[in-house]
């Protein structure tokens, strides 16, 4: 069984190349089989000593623009939805690092004055090991469903079954990191 977060192309799930898709189906132009998993919210991540935040300050709009962003692009590129989001009110953040997994970003995000806008529920698995803080982002970034995907070829077998059971199952207990500031 193969498991992925993003296709890199859309005909994967038909082709049987991949067999089970998590991520949000916006980016999905094909026909397939989907049930929400959970409904996610954008946090943004900071070193719990980072100016914007000192003397108990909020993230204002200003600094969170001015900073420098950490931004994850498996395809490399250095815009995403949240710069779309910007965009579309004539703002525009600069993106310093482009990385291509999640990983990294609280350890780069714990020793810099970058900041990255991530899930909640990623920045909760990723965060403990950091040096980092959450913030509200001080402008509303949109939320989004991530929905488990398959193509329906596979909606009778067993084992197939059995594995979006036990990813359901998972997710249901899935907590997002409470938001600091």
């Amino acid at each position: 069984v193969v498991l992925t977060y993003r296709l890199r192309r859309p005909g994967q799930l038909a082709s049987g190349q991949a067999d089970l898709l998590i991520g949000p189906p916006g980016e999905i132009v094909i026909d397939l089989n989907r049930e929400p998993l959970y409904s996610e919210e954008q946090v943004t991540l900071l070193a719990r000593d980072h100016p914007a935040l000192a003397g108990g300050r909020r993230l204002t709009l200003k600094s969170f623009l001015a900073a420098g962003h950490v931004m994850v692009s498996t395809e490399g590129r250095g815009t995403g939805p949240i710069d779309a989001m910007l965009a579309s009110r004539g703002l525009k953040r600069r993106i310093a690092v482009v990385l291509p997994a999640f990983a990294a970003v609280p350890l780069i995000v714990g020793a810099t004055d970058l900041i990255a806008t991530l899930p909640s529920r990623l920045v909760a698995s990723l965060a403990p090991a950091a040096r980092i803080g959450v913030a509200r982002p001080p402008i509303m970034i949109e939320g989004f469903t991530v929905h488990l995907m398959w193509h329906g070829r596979r909606d009778g077998d067993p084992l197939h079954a059995w594995l979006r059971g036990v990813i359901r199952d998972v997710a249901s207990t899935l907590e997002p990191v409470p938001r600091l500031r």
